[in-house]
């Protein structure tokens, strides 16, 4: 494994065992497509989705994939409510 992918998952297990002790469920992913196979096995199609702002899920694909019409999508960034209403 390269040095910096090894350091990147040496720090998320410490993350992940810091989240787990404030109850908080945390995981790694490899690359972004591991981490979209998860999203679509977790998220039940027709469900209501939303986020913070994250640069992650945008530059992972995550956005394209919660904003495919599969679920009802509360983008802050958009403003206004699901289905356009403002």
């Amino acid at each position: 494994m390269e040095p910096v992918k090894q350091y990147y998952k040496n720090l998320s297990e410490s993350l992940i065992k810091e989240f787990a002790a404030r109850n908080i469920e945390a995981h790694f992913f490899e690359d972004s497509s591991k981490m979209l196979d998860y999203l679509k096995d977790l998220i039940p199609s027709s469900s209501v989705v939303s986020w913070g702002g994250s640069m992650t899920l945008k530059e992972t694909g995550a956005f394209d994939f919660l904003k495919s019409g599969k679920f009802k999508a509360l983008d802050r960034a958009e403003g206004g409510k699901p289905g356009g209403d403002k």
